[in-house]
């Protein structure tokens, strides 16, 4: 309970037992209900009016102080705090305390926070109990509300999930970073807007750039043999057939392609669930004719039929890279699962662009088998790296218990 409501809950008890006080008297002489009634009502209100007006007078001004404080803290240096009374104490303090801070304008600050105030970035201090004790310029412009020293974090949509703090309205633009100092908490931001811009004109440029490649593939041989033909003077049947007949396959592959792109573009729901994956694994293992091995863990947290999916996907993209074994160990990690994948294969021929849609080394191969796992993976609040190591290539996955 705040001060001020202690004040208020103190001043209506004091109300109600100067009523009964007056009141008591007269019922005892009179033994007339409706006189005590109606002074007690009379008593209520000269009561009810003189607490108001001593609250205003005695209480209000100190919450003005607080204020005022607070705001020239940070560095408000065109707010003022004047009172009705120029004689009254407060008035008084209040003055002396507005000369004070005018002429405390000294170098001689704490250092850091000196540095944190001229930060471009917004940076938020609280202490053990939640209270904000410290925070910049650039802070106090990411919120449309008022900032105060004291006020809880959690009044800012601040909330603590497995020991970091988080914000989800921020999270769209902003990454959070946890730092311990000394007694107190320290929440530096990071603009990621401008870095996700940056990474999705990449993705774009690189995706454009390998559909060109893959259309030009199919339409090219397609437009040089319709060209063979109009420009022979005869040609027998068998020749336009064979010619009809690779245009047929061309395009087929190429609506193929297209089908199987649209489809992984689409918006899968998952649902997640505990599963045996060595067991999945030992299925996929013998159906794709490769010496599989695990370790650790028998369950995991995840969507058992699109993770059999990913599974698949990988253990193709082994066997496909020369790979005859192939060791899969799932282990805990604080609240993170972890599945690594490692074959005995030739590894991975340019790792930079696996996670790129459509990119294949494979001649027959259409570049959507590792985007395919990429996308299932980041459903799931995941992670999915490539590595190359001595004896092959390596697949690490990362997964939230808790999706």
């Amino acid at each position: 309970m705040s001060y001020q409501q202690q004040w208020k809950l103190g001043l209506a008890l004091v109300s109600c037992l100067i009523t009964a006080l007056l009141c008591w008297p007269i019922y005892l002489l009179k033994q007339d209900l409706l006189l005590t009634l109606t002074s007690a009502m009379a008593a209520c209100f000269v009561c009810a009016y003189l607490s108001f007006h001593f609250y205003k007078k005695n209480v209000e001004p100190f919450e003005q102080l607080k204020s005022f404080i607070q705001l020239r803290k940070q560095e408000k240096q065109n707010i003022t705090l004047n009172f009705d009374n120029p004689n009254s104490p407060f008035a008084e303090v209040s003055q002396l305390l507005q000369q004070d801070l005018y002429s405390a304008q000294t170098p001689e600050g704490d250092v850091l926070q000196s540095i944190l105030s001229e930060w471009q970035y917004p940076v938020l201090m609280f202490d053990k109990q939640e209270k904000i004790v410290f925070f910049n310029q650039a802070l106090l412009q990411l919120f449309s509300s008022p900032i105060l020293i004291g006020m809880k974090i959690s009044d800012l949509s601040f909330y603590k999930r497995q020991g970091q703090y988080n914000n989800e309205q921020l999270a769209a633009h902003w990454s959070l970073q946890n730092v311990r100092f000394k007694q107190q908490d320290l929440i530096l931001f990071h603009d990621i807007e401008q870095s996700l811009k940056n990474q999705k004109l990449k993705t774009q440029t690189d995706t454009i750039r390998i559909l060109s490649h893959e259309l030009n593939n199919s339409l090219t041989p397609m437009a040089s043999m319709a060209d063979t033909l109009l420009s022979s003077d005869s040609f027998s049947e068998s020749l336009a057939r064979e010619v009809l007949q690779r245009v047929k396959s061309r395009s087929e592959s190429l609506l193929e392609f297209i089908g199987t792109y649209t489809r992984l573009n689409k918006t899968q729901q998952i649902k997640p669930s505990w599963f045996d994956v060595q067991n999945v694994c030992q299925q996929l293992s013998i159906e794709q004719g490769i010496d599989c091995h695990t370790a650790g863990n028998a369950s995991i947290f995840a969507d058992p039929i699109l993770f059999e999916q990913v599974l698949e996907n990988l253990m193709k993209n082994a066997k496909q890279a020369q790979a005859q074994k192939l060791q899969i160990n799932i282990l805990s990690q604080g609240s993170l699962q972890i599945i690594e994948l490692a074959d005995d294969g030739i590894g991975f021929s340019n790792i930079d662009n696996l996670s790129v849609p459509l990119y294949t080394t494979k001649k027959d191969g259409q570049g959507l088998g590792l985007f395919f796992c990429r996308q299932i993976i980041e459903l799931h609040n995941g992670k999915l790296d490539f590595s190359n190591s001595d004896n092959g290539a390596k697949v690490t996955i990362s997964l939230p218990t808790i999706i």
